[in-house]
């Protein structure tokens, strides 16, 4: 595979990136999350699986990683860190128990851009999935359902284990109910079966997947999805248990096809295309530019903040105007780093931001 970016993989990162924003703003709420949770960190990993090229042995491929996702994730989440004690809108923890925690990497834990750390400890078993993949030879097509039936079973059992697990028995326990790992080992299963998705997607289903898309195909999906993700589980009473977590998996499926095609037909833009390549600058920086613009609109219009994660739809296209309006004021931000700092991107030089 070449350098060259994959322009509905961009366009589908910036959808991602956009929820991602939107979801983390003081405007989101229970129906915004809901709808969002299903895809936009799935859509990240099954991306990072379809762009993945399978050329080296593990040692070049480890120090690329470190030097793509595990050097980012350092210096952006010990920055965001050190921000926070000079300027904050929220309370905070001190610099060293912050550090502390940050470096455990215990999700709800102090864990500052969870999902890079998350991301760059899956990349590992993945290296040792593809290598088991390639080594087949003339005969690994037939690999491929096997090994991808076993990292969904992987998955499945980790789900379990995060949802069923008495989670008030860690010694880190800060009430959240899930159960909890340090560096997200509880996540490696999920993320290694969307990323093993991306890389046969793009190997074996694709071509399928192009015959068959239609540019009207996008609103069907996406109304399809809004069906099944926030009007099914309304209309049988709520899933539990067992079948929530099989149901998860299809609405993340569901939604990840659903961007593929937007992806696939809605025309691109390079503001969108530039918010698609930089994802792990957007996810580092985000947080403190909309603590800004949130206050300064609380300052403004005071009250706004009865929309504050308040259920009414006001609420909610509040959440995605903020996350627009953030995205904007960060383009300066992350043209400065590609061009000077680009180590906080992972990349080598500006000439080599381009590629996937």
């Amino acid at each position: 595979m070449d350098k060259k970016r994959i322009a509905w993989v961009d366009t589908a990162r910036f959808f991602c990136m956009l929820a991602v924003m939107a979801n983390h703003t003081q405007f989101t709420n229970a129906k915004l999350d809901s709808f969002v949770e299903p895809f936009f960190l799935n859509m990240f990993t099954f991306a990072a699986g379809y762009v993945y090229t399978h050329r080296s042995g593990f040692g070049v491929f480890f120090r690329k990683k470190l030097r793509q996702l595990f050097l980012p994730w350092l210096l952006l989440s010990t920055l965001t860190i050190l921000l926070a004690q000079i300027f904050s809108f929220q309370s905070h923890d001190p610099l060293l128990l912050a550090l502390r925690k940050n470096l455990l990497q215990i999700r709800y834990f102090g864990d500052e851009m969870w999902y890079v750390a998350a991301l760059f400890v899956s990349f590992l078993p993945f290296y040792f999935v593809v290598a088991c993949y390639e080594a087949g030879g003339e005969h690994k097509a037939r690999r491929a359902p096997v090994l991808l039936l076993l990292v969904f079973a992987l998955a499945v059992a980790s789900d379990c284990l995060m949802q069923f697990s008495p989670a008030e028995r860690l010694p880190w326990y800060s009430g959240t109910r899930l159960f909890s790992l340090p560096w997200h080992l509880e996540y490696v299963g999920p993320m290694l079966f969307y990323m093993t998705l991306g890389y046969f997607f793009r190997r074996y289903g694709e071509g399928l997947f192009d015959r068959l898309n239609r540019r009207w195909l996008w609103p069907l999906l996406l109304g399809l999805y809004v069906l099944v993700v926030m009007v099914l589980p309304l209309r049988v009473g709520g899933i539990f248990g067992f079948p929530r977590v099989l149901f998860l998996y299809l609405c993340a499926l569901l939604g990840i096809v659903t961007l593929i095609t937007m992806g696939k037909s809605l025309p691109s833009n390079a503001f969108v295309r530039f918010v698609g390549q930089n994802t792990i600058l957007y996810y580092g920086l985000h947080g403190k530019a909309e603590s800004a613009v949130q206050q300064l609109l609380h300052r403004l219009w005071p009250r706004i903040g009865d929309y504050y994660f308040n259920e009414v739809p006001p609420a909610q296209v509040l959440a995605v105007a903020v996350a627009l309006v953030v995205a904007v004021l960060l383009v300066p931000v992350v043209w400065l780093i590609l061009r000077y700092l680009p180590i906080l991107a992972g990349k080598t030089s500006r000439k080599k931001t381009g590629s996937s």
